[in-house]
């Protein structure tokens, strides 16, 4: 039962318990993480037709775990920097996408801090809950400004990536978790063409039914041709072609 906060406030309050162990005979939800017992509260709104809920929120929470952060060790300049942060507890709706967030700082002057939103992996985690996130990096010697979706970067320079997590298994208390990231040579920008596939001149008519033949040229992987999405913008609309395998280049 929910009980008024004060006359006529229209806010209605109360609170149910949870508990480790099944008793039918008392009036505490069974609360567990292996197997994860899930709940939602609905209010049935009077006078809104059918009998429909007016809203559903949850209130469900898993046991508090300790999380993981992860990123790479390394990094070159103009790249995308991967992060990723396992946390089960903050799978706070298992009907929505949730998020959680990170700061990225930069041992450069003036640069500023980035905050990155990592978003959950799928809706419904049961063992493990992943969110993913990334930033790009931009090879400039220049100092960008904090939280414009960007941290420039130079050879030497020194990201950290920080996550705070709000509960702990151990404690319950929040605790801080960061990792270090050390930005080495940046990239040669490549290039890619559509080519006559005679003799990889760049060609600039292509018929009705024929093939249109792609060059990549990527100086930092000379030997091959990574695996990505090729993106084609035309005059009725935009193509994107998957890459899955890596092949040798010309």
């Amino acid at each position: 039962a929910l009980t008024e906060k004060g006359v006529a406030t229209g806010v209605y309050t109360g609170r149910v318990v949870t508990s480790l162990t099944l008793d039918t005979t008392d009036n505490l939800l069974l609360f567990q993480d292996t197997p994860s017992y899930r709940y939602k509260a609905q209010y049935f709104q009077p006078g809104t037709g059918g009998g429909n809920s007016s809203r559903a929120p949850v209130f469900f929470q898993r046991i508090a775990t300790d999380a993981t952060l992860s990123a790479v060790s390394t990094i070159r300049a103009g790249e995308l920097l991967q992060i990723t942060v396992m946390d089960n507890d903050r799978d706070l709706d298992w009907d929505d996408i949730d998020t959680v967030q990170v700061t990225v700082s930069t041992t450069k002057n003036y640069e500023g801090s980035e905050l990155v939103t990592l978003h959950e992996t799928g809706a419904t985690n049961e063992s493990h809950v992943t969110f993913t996130g990334a930033l790009l990096l931009y090879d400039d010697a220049t100092a960008g400004g904090g939280d414009d979706g960007r941290i420039n970067v130079m050879v030497g320079d020194t990201l950290t990536v920080t996550y705070l997590e709000p509960y702990r298994a151990t404690s319950g208390a929040e605790r801080i978790l960061s990792t270090d990231v050390a930005v080495t040579a940046g990239g040669v920008l490549g290039s890619v063409r559509l080519v006559d596939p005679g003799g990889y001149a760049t060609s600039a008519l292509v018929n009705e039914w024929q093939s249109i033949y792609v060059l990549l040229e990527d100086p930092d992987e000379p030997a091959s041709v990574g695996s990505g999405t090729l993106r084609f913008e035309t005059a009725t609309g935009i193509l994107e072609l998957s890459l899955f395998n890596r092949t040798q280049a010309p």
